[in-house]
Formats: C-alpha cells, structure tokens, sequence
C-alpha cells in the first residue's frame, strides 16, 4: 500500500526505483525484488495487466508510473463477484460478531 501511496505522489510522472524503495522502506537495505513483488502485488489487487497497464505502468530501466485517472463513481467498474463475495462474507461475520456482543449484555 506503501508503493501505491507513493506512486499516487506522483501522478503520471516517472518515479525511480531508487526513489520508491528509499520513500517506503525509509533507506533500509532491501533488495530490488521486495519492489517488484510489491508491484506484482498490486497489480494483481487491481486487476492491472503489465502488458496493457490501467494502474502501473513499468518504465522500462527507470521505475514506474500511475496511469489510472480518477473517474466519477457512476463509471466505476463492477466489482468482481469475488470481491462481492468476500464482502458479503465479511459482513455476515461482522453481524455474527455483533450479534454476539449483544447477546452477551
């Protein structure tokens, strides 16, 4: 979540891979592959293709830059039915948990 808050800094700029490990690791040691796998990681939460990127763009030999725009609520994608799922899931077990606090007073 890190590298997305950093990169949304800088909206459709390039930003160096130097620059995003020493902003979200704070100049620890880390090696490059904690980056691309914090990238992978994203684009595989936002559905983003590297090949034709709607989020994350990889410049080549530099680092990266967001491409995604924001757009009005009413032309949002629809969320997968995955996604509904878990959230429906969540839900029941917030309700569950609630419910069982209240039985307990």
């Amino acid at each position: 979540m890190r590298v997305l808050a950093e990169l949304a800094r800088h909206p459709g700029e390039d930003v160096t891979r130097e620059s995003l490990m020493k902003a979200v690791w704070d100049g620890g040691s880390v090696s490059g592959s904690a980056l691309t796998n914090a990238i992978w990681e994203l684009r595989q939460a936002l559905g983003d293709n590297r090949s034709e990127p709607a989020f994350i763009q990889t410049v080549p030999g530099k680092g990266y830059r967001l491409v995604a725009s924001a757009t009005p609520a009413r032309d949002r994608r629809v969320p997968s039915p995955r996604k509904v799922t878990l959230l429906y899931a969540l839900g029941l077990l917030l309700a569950f948990l609630l419910g069982l606090g209240v039985g307990a007073l």
